[in-house]
């Protein structure tokens, strides 16, 4: 492998970063060339660059218990999300064993346009999970989001850090399986654009919730409409003076607002004033029988107004 310190000009190889005592050293090479010296030199990076199509991809540090409870948390919820949006998903898990826990995720075959909307996925995520009552802070601090800065180095499957030994592991140590756990794209049929540089942006309404917001019309003065980016089936209703089931009244400088899930057909009614956060936890609703849908019927018709 033929290691320089310039990163400009990668031709037709990809960048890698070679951890030495002093620091990174990059070069350039072919797939071919990089699993070659993968095989007796175990310090090596992929430097994923700030323009090349990506796959999505956590990494995650932390207290041992807390990485394994937040690799099968974000395994559950990436999995829904990816394949009811994009098809059918792969989740590859790299894993090192130590005083602390370390993994890898990597998410697989979509890929996105490259790191920087990664990352906004990843914004969104977090709101969504929010939204439905699945947020786990403690799970959630295990993920570092720092990687998705320009040109990070990421370490690869049977690499370790300098002056340790925790290789990853979590698939056998083969060139085929190195291949899958790439961050950078090595092929895909499309590219996601979110077309966001923030993932805090709010999504369309799905047409399936017109005859819901009927319903709710007539309980108060709607502010505003809006679902989660991620999530066409999760709607929030915004009320202007409504009595908070929770303080008795109505507030005078915070509102009320209504989380509805289409796919479990149930709302669930929050409030922004911060005596009454987290009064309604799991507190669902049942939406009225002569708004109800059959869950096929439902999802039919939320598809139909999915967005990337």
């Amino acid at each position: 492998m033929n290691f320089q310190a310039r990163l400009a000009d990668v031709g037709p190889g990809r960048v890698f970063a070679c951890e030495t005592r002093t620091g990174f050293k990059f070069g350039t090479a072919t797939l071919e060339e990089c699993w070659a010296e993968m095989q007796t030199n175990k310090h090596l990076h992929e430097t994923i660059r700030p323009d090349a199509p990506c796959h999505l991809y956590f990494d995650l540090d932390g207290p041992r218990e807390d990485v394994v409870d937040a690799v099968r948390y974000l395994r559950e919820h990436v999995s829904y999300i990816c394949e009811t949006k994009y098809g059918p998903t792969e989740i590859v898990v790299l894993t090192s064993h130590g005083a602390k826990g370390s993994a890898h995720l990597i998410v697989r075959p979509h890929a996105f346009r490259d790191n920087q909307q990664c990352r906004v996925w990843v914004e969104r995520l977090r709101y969504y999970l929010e939204q439905t009552d699945a947020f786990d802070e403690r799970l959630w601090a295990t993920i570092d989001e720092s990687v998705y800065r320009r040109n990070k180095n990421f370490r690869m499957l049977g690499m370790t850090k300098r002056g340790e030994d925790r290789p990853f592991g979590g698939v056998p140590f083969s060139y085929k399986n190195w291949l899958k756990s790439l961050v950078q794209a090595t092929t895909y049929t499309h590219l996601i654009d979110l077309g966001a540089k923030r993932g805090g942006n709010k999504g369309p309404v799905p047409a399936a919730f017109a005859p819901v917001r009927e319903w709710f019309t007539l309980r108060g003065h709607i502010i505003s409409v809006w679902s989660p980016p991620l999530a066409n089936w999760i709607v929030t209703v915004s009320f202007r003076k409504m009595k908070c089931p929770y303080h008795g009244a109505v507030h005078r400088s915070n509102h009320n607002y209504i989380v509805t899930n289409l796919r479990t057909q149930k709302f669930q009614v929050r409030c922004m004033d911060a005596n009454c956060k987290g009064k309604w936890e799991n507190k669902w609703a049942c939406l009225p029988p002569v708004l109800r849908h059959t869950r096929t019927e439902y999802l039919k018709k939320v598809n139909k107004t999915y967005t990337i």
